[in-house]
């Protein structure tokens, strides 16, 4: 597929997560995690408002500041990110994907003539790629950093925060690599952790729970000598959003979803 010659219309998404600006955060959760979805679109009245992601409700519920607040008294406008980038219905793949490495971005809202929107994310990319025959190892990024299965979750939450990387490997007491920790697993703990942060406050709950009962026991590996289409689909098939690079058996870098969007985005 020629990026410069499709638009992203052609490949969006019709069944995006709609809710409105005044539902609760707690409805939020359980639609995204019901939707398998990492991001929602915000409606207010028809009229499209924001766009809201699983690392804005981590990074506004689970504060350490923030004490005896149920997530039922917030609503999804106290997270969501406004304006939203939208573009029109025939721009190009590539610049969809410019746009995104710029604005360091995971999806934009795309309408047409008649005002419908869709929703086009790095995953629509993704497919765009598992037939792709070159190499990752120009792709290849350095190692995330590595959590311990005796780590606190308030630790996770904030190198999952900070970082560019949305996926952390996790060793267990012999330092071999046990999981992965994702923005997506916090969220899924989000809900059992409701009233224990209410009664407790962040964060002396996000301390006294480790990493080692959240984590998803599935280690994302590829080799270094794969392909850029071989990575996608893994990531498709698995639905991370980030792989393990592993030479000779030893651990030598990452690839995440955002690298295999600039394998289509010539250097300026």
């Amino acid at each position: 597929m020629d990026p410069d010659l499709v638009s992203v219309g052609e490949l969006s998404r019709r069944d995006y997560l709609r809710v409105s600006k005044n539902d609760s955060l707690e409805e939020l959760v359980r639609a995204l995690l019901k939707e398998g979805s990492d991001r929602a679109l915000v409606f207010n009245g028809g009229r499209l408002e924001g766009i809201v992601t699983v690392k804005d409700i981590l990074s506004r519920v689970a504060l350490a500041r923030r004490r005896r607040v149920p997530l039922t008294t917030l609503h999804v406008s106290s997270v969501m990110s406004s304006p939203v980038i939208t573009l029109p219905y025939t721009v190009s793949v590539l610049k969809a994907a410019r746009v995104m490495i710029d604005k360091n971005i995971s999806s934009v809202v795309v309408e047409d003539k008649e005002g419908n929107t869709y929703l086009f994310t790095k995953w629509e990319i993704a497919e765009t790629l598992k037939n792709e025959k070159e190499s990752i190892r120009e792709l290849i990024g350095p190692l995330p950093p590595i959590l311990k299965d005796t780590d606190s979750l308030l630790l996770a939450r904030k190198l999952i925060l900070e970082g560019d990387n949305p996926t952390l490997p996790v060793t267990g007491s012999k330092g071999n690599i046990i999981g992965i920790l994702t923005p997506d697993v916090l969220l899924n703990s989000l809900l059992d952790l409701m009233d224990f942060l209410v009664k407790h406050g962040a964060k002396k709950s996000l301390n006294k729970i480790f990493v080692g009962e959240i984590l998803r026991p599935f280690v994302p590996t590829i080799s270094f000598l794969s392909s850029v289409g071989e990575a996608a689909s893994l990531m498709l098939e698995k639905t991370v959003k980030g792989l393990l690079v592993f030479s000779n058996k030893k651990l030598v870098g990452s690839i995440t979803l955002s690298d295999l969007i600039k394998y289509i985005v010539p250097p300026k």
